[in-house]
């Protein structure tokens, strides 16, 4: 009797510590919050990742998204516009386009967490679906200036719906 709760005891302190091992490896998931850098580079930001934007050029499917780290790598989404100087040995921009199936459906929220453990990043883009949304295809575009970012996370993209 004794050798069996022994065994049983010992079983559910492997399984607790084998719980607690998982949860190490998985780590915890911290949200990183995005900045505003001034008036003018929002408002340039703005010309440059939206749908009036005809110039508007590595956005050519219908949900992508790009991490930028760099002048030379902003400069290669637009080719007949202004583009802002951006400090980016501080700040890393993202901007990317979401597919959706309504006109009148927008962005409720733009949340970028970071997990250190396993080297990765999730950027979660909200969609808004209104009641009485008119049925037809169309593009959201977004962009978020965030502090400067690892360049060897993993980034993940996951769209949801509200």
């Amino acid at each position: 009797m004794k050798a069996t709760i022994k065994k049983i005891s010992l079983m559910f302190l492997l399984f607790s510590l084998m719980g607690v091992g998982c949860e190490k490896e998985e780590g915890e998931w911290i949200q990183i919050d995005s900045l505003t850098l001034n008036e003018e580079t929002d408002i340039q930001l703005n010309s440059i990742f939206s749908s009036n934007n005809n110039c508007l050029l590595n956005f050519q499917k219908d949900t992508i998204y790009h991490v930028i780290f760099n002048q030379n790598e902003l400069r290669k989404f637009d080719n007949c516009n202004s583009i802002p100087e951006i400090d980016f040995s501080k700040y890393t921009l993202i901007a990317g386009r979401v597919m959706v199936s309504s006109i009148s459906d927008n962005i409720s929220s733009i949340i970028l967490t970071s997990n250190k453990n396993n080297a990765s990043y999730n950027l979660k883009v909200s969609i808004l679906e209104p009641q009485g949304r008119y049925g037809a295809i169309g593009y959201l575009y977004f962009w978020k200036v965030y502090p400067r970012l690892e360049t060897i996370f993993e980034f993940k993209l996951l769209v949801t719906k509200n």
